[in-house]
């Protein structure tokens, strides 16, 4: 199975991309689905939107400001099941050093 870390950037001009280097961890303390925790680390430094000018952009100080903040943190809150495949995932992102909860789906 492959994973792929993508985003979107909505600004003047429409930027996609995806992070090529990050870890993540799904530990539990019991079978229940509901004491996972999920923990992702994206080297911010790993930006790739397919255009090096762009890269470039988001590495710098207006963005992601990889040389101050090198990684991008989530940590799960809470996650629950929403079907037999799909989950969703409730938890903090931490970019250029501020956290801010996020849910979102998950496979």
């Amino acid at each position: 199975m492959e994973s792929v870390i993508t985003f979107d950037v909505e600004a003047s001009v429409a930027i996609k991309g995806k992070f090529d280097k990050w870890d993540a961890s799904l530990t539990f303390t019991s079978p229940d689905v509901s004491t996972g925790v999920l923990d992702i680390k994206i080297q911010a430094d790993s930006v790739d939107t397919g255009s090096g000018m762009k890269n470039g952009k988001l590495k710098g100080k207006d963005f992601f400001d990889v040389k101050q903040n090198p990684t991008i943190t989530f940590h799960s809150k809470k996650i629950e099941q929403t079907g037999p495949d799909t989950f969703e995932v409730d938890g903090d992102f931490t970019i250029r050093g501020v956290s801010k909860p996020k849910s979102s789906p998950s496979r």
